[in-house]
């Protein structure tokens, strides 16, 4: 990737790099300033905001669901087993979603007592959600994440292996590492692991041809902006590490933001089994935060189209950011059951051990009947 000196630049939500409207050349006329701050006050449709929903991947479709379904509708005992497919994935909470949709439709189809249900996951403990856990404030009462997840899983019949890292996947057979260096065996008839998250392997080069990959791109691939990334142990994390306008480390044209900036360390303590293996949550960047990160971004872009290089850009550290998202624990207009969540900050004080003053406050709308 070469990198032009007149050309604007922004690394968006999924790690692709994208040219925004307009180059140096129209932008230098007053018609070009114009019309890219026309198209920022109406873009255009598919440039709005949006929700999208998705099944995950292709090797697990609807289909596959149904197949499983209707076999256990004819007396087949089943295992399904949904989680993370490694020590260093982040999303958990759409792993969570997941499985509680997945549940849901076993009791609707009225085979739960059929299936056998298994939540594997990288995280410490239930409830890490790769922020390090959350201080649930509800009716008065505060309480952490861990409880509050231990006991939906309860409800639902749902078992829990954590600390876990997946070393290999054989046909009806996960092979496993734990935390304490111990492994083991899941078989399955049905399975959903999400991969890791890793930034695209392209190549970037000055004008002179000299390759510069290294200060444009960290070792995952992800795009390196204004963070904090000198090595330091847990105990001397800070939410200062944090980028908070999210330009280019050596670019002032170039933002990375979402899950294609590089963060500067996970949020939860890292964690690390005997061997050595690695075995600790990356940390969240999509869904509301890369929204928040996108329009901060273009309010920065669009101030430095109007007034000039120098302009004072806009910040949206995930330090002093909140996030709402609901988690989905069935879907369903009359049988369907969620979580509402509204979550500040995202990244919290270091260290986190287990303080519930230090996690991030969390207002809880309850999963059984949806009141706050």
């Amino acid at each position: 990737m070469r990198i032009p000196q007149c050309l604007t630049i922004a690394a968006l939500l999924c790690g692709c790099i994208a040219n925004l409207p307009g180059s140096c050349a129209c932008a230098q006329t007053e018609s070009g300033v114009t019309q890219i701050e026309k198209a920022f006050q109406s873009p255009p449709d598919d440039a709005r905001v949006m929700i999208r929903w998705w099944w995950f991947g292709s090797a697990v479709t609807k289909p596959e669901l149904l197949r499983e379904l209707k076999e256990m509708k004819a007396g087949a005992h089943k295992r399904l087993v949904i989680g993370v497919g490694h020590g260093g994935c982040t999303c958990e909470g759409a792993a969570f979603e997941y499985t509680f949709n997945v549940e849901h439709e076993l009791r609707q189809a009225g085979v739960r007592d059929m299936a056998e249900l298994t939540y594997l996951s990288n995280e410490y403990e239930l409830g890490d959600f790769g922020v390090g856990g959350l201080a649930f404030d509800q009716q008065g009462f505060v309480s952490n994440s861990k409880l509050w997840t231990e006991s939906l899983f309860r409800e639902r019949g749902v078992a829990a292996i954590v600390g876990a890292h997946v070393k290999a996947v054989d046909p009806g057979i996960i092979h496993y590492e734990l935390l304490d260096g111990t492994t083991g065996e899941l078989p399955f008839d049905f399975a959903m692991l999400l991969p890791p998250f890793r930034g695209v392997d392209i190549k970037a080069y000055d004008a002179e041809g000299n390759d510069i990959s290294e200060q444009v791109f960290a070792p995952s691939g992800f795009m390196r902006v204004d963070a904090d990334y000198a090595p330091k142990p847990y105990e001397e994390w800070s939410p200062g590490d944090w980028p908070k306008t999210y330009q280019s480390a050596i670019a002032q044209n170039i933002f990375g933001i979402g899950i294609a900036f590089a963060p500067p360390h996970p949020i939860s303590r890292p964690r690390t089994s005997p061997s050595g293996t690695m075995i600790s949550p990356a940390p969240p960047r999509t869904g509301m935060p890369s929204g928040v990160m996108g329009r901060t971004v273009a309010e920065s872009i669009a101030r430095r189209i109007k007034k000039g290089a120098t302009a004072e850009l806009c910040t949206a550290s995930m330090a002093s950011m909140g996030a709402a998202c609901i988690a989905s624990a069935g879907v369903g207009m009359r049988h369907g059951s969620a979580a509402s969540m509204t979550m500040f900050p995202i990244v919290h004080a270091f260290p986190n051990p287990g303080e519930i003053s230090r996690q991030p406050r969390v207002r809880l709308a309850s999963p059984a009947t949806g009141r706050s």
